[in-house]
C-alpha cells in the first residue's frame, strides 16, 4: 500500500515536475484539482495540521509527509475522536450555569482560570453556585435570532477568549441576560446558550422574594399596567402544563409599577398556579425580550397592591393550564389593575 501511495505522490507532482513533496502535500489537501487523497483522508489530514495547532507548514519544501499506512491512520483516527470529545465537553461545559469567567475549569486553558484558583487546586469545573449566579438555561430565546444578533452587535463581549485550537468564547452581557457563542475558525459567530438569572415562563415559586428596591408595601397605589408577552415551549397535547421541545409558542405576563417605583411581575404558571414576584432582578432583560402588547396609566383608578393580591386570592387554581388560559390570566390582571374589571373571574373584550 505504501508503494501505492508513492505512486499517487508522483500523479500530484506532475502537475509541476519541480514542485517538491512538500508543497504537494498542501496542494493535495486543497479544495480544487485532483488529489491521492479520499474525503475522508483529506479532512484527517486537514485537522491534524490546523494552521492553530500546528506550524508544520513553516517548514516549506522540508516538509516530510506523514505515513498513510491504514495502521497509522487509524490511529491519528483515534486521536482525533478523542479532541473532538474534549471539543463537545468544552461546548456543552460553556452552554450551561457552571461555566464562569475566571473559573473555567479543567477542560479549559489553565490562563482561563485565575491564578489563585489554581493555586488553591480548585480548577475543577465549578457549579452554578460557585460561578457566583444562579442562571438557567433560556433556549426559547434562541428562536429570537435577529434580535440577539442587533443585541451582540449593540455590546462589547464581558469575555473574550480563544483556544489553542482557534475556537473562540464570548459571553455577552445584556440586562441580566447572557449570550454566550463560538465560533470555529474561517466559520461565523454562533450562540451557544442563553442565560438567565430567571428560570423559563412558568417555572418560578409562586410567590418570590424581593430582587432589588423596597418591596411593594400593601397600600401603594398601581401607577402603571403592562401586558407583554414572550416565547416559551411548546405545550404537549392533550397535557395543559406539560412542556415539550418543538416550536416555541407564546406566553403572556403582566407587570405592575407602583407609585413609589415598586415592580411586580405576575403570571398564570404551566401548572395553574399564579407567580407574584416583586422588583424581580432580570425584569428590564426579560422586558427586553417580550413585545409589549398593551400599557395604561393607572393612577386615577386608585388600586392598591393590597387590593391585587385579594383579587389574586379569590382565583380557582387547578392541576393545569393551557398557554391560552395563562393569556386570560395576564389580561384579566391587567383589566383589574386598569379598572376595567371589577372581579376576578369577570370576563373581559
Amino acid at each position: 500500500r505504501r508503494v501505492q501511495r508513492t505512486e499517487r505522490w508522483g500523479s500530484v507532482g506532475a502537475v509541476d515536475a519541480c514542485a517538491p513533496v512538500g508543497g504537494a502535500f498542501w496542494t493535495a489537501l486543497g479544495e480544487a484539482g485532483e488529489s491521492p487523497f479520499s474525503h475522508d483522508e483529506k479532512d484527517l489530514f486537514r485537522t491534524v495540521f490546523n494552521p492553530h495547532l500546528s506550524d508544520r507548514r513553516d517548514d516549506g519544501d522540508l516538509f516530510t509527509p506523514p505515513d498513510t499506512s491504514v495502521m497509522y491512520l487509524n490511529r491519528l483516527r483515534a486521536l482525533v475522536r478523542e479532541e473532538e470529545r474534549v471539543r463537545g465537553q468544552r461546548r456543552e461545559h460553556f452552554s450551561s450555569a457552571a461555566f464562569a469567567a475566571g473559573r473555567a475549569g479543567a477542560l479549559f486553558p489553565s490562563s482561563w482560570t485565575d491564578s489563585f484558583e489554581v493555586s488553591q487546586g480548585k480548577g475543577r469545573l465549578p457549579t452554578a453556585a460557585q460561578g457566583g449566579s444562579l442562571l438557567h438555561a433560556r433556549p426559547e430565546f434562541l428562536a429570537e435570532a435577529h434580535m440577539l444578533d442587533q443585541v451582540m452587535k449593540s455590546v462589547s463581549p464581558s469575555f473574550d477568549r480563544s483556544a489553542e485550537d482557534g475556537i473562540r468564547f464570548r459571553i455577552y452581557q445584556y440586562g441580566n441576560l447572557e449570550v454566550r457563542t463560538v465560533q470555529e475558525p474561517r466559520s461565523s459567530e454562533a450562540i451557544a446558550a442563553v442565560l438567565s438569572p430567571r428560570p423559563p415562563p412558568g417555572h418560578e415559586a409562586p410567590c418570590s422574594a424581593p430582587g432589588r428596591g423596597w418591596a411593594p408595601q400593601p397600600h401603594e397605589c398601581i401607577a402603571r399596567a403592562a401586558l407583554l408577552v414572550e416565547k416559551s415551549a411548546a405545550e404537549a397535547p392533550q397535557r395543559p402544563g406539560v412542556m415539550v421541545p418543538g416550536e416555541p409558542r407564546c406566553h403572556y405576563y403582566t407587570v405592575l409599577t407602583t407609585v413609589l417605583g415598586g415592580s411586580i411581575l405576575t403570571e398564570q404558571r404551566p401548572d395553574g398556579a399564579w407567580a407574584w414576584i416583586e422588583n424581580p432582578v432580570d425584569l428590564e432583560g426579560r422586558n427586553a425580550i417580550a413585545k409589549v402588547m398593551r400599557t395604561k396609566d393607572c393612577h386615577a383608578v386608585g388600586v392598591t397592591v393590597e387590593d391585587m393580591k385579594g383579587h389574586l386570592a379569590k382565583l380557582q387554581t387547578g392541576s393545569g393550564a393551557r398557554a391560552s388560559a395563562r393569556k386570560h390570566y395576564a389580561r384579566r390582571i391587567y383589566n383589574l389593575a386598569c379598572g376595567e374589571a371589577k372581579d376576578a373571574n369577570a370576563s373581559f373584550p
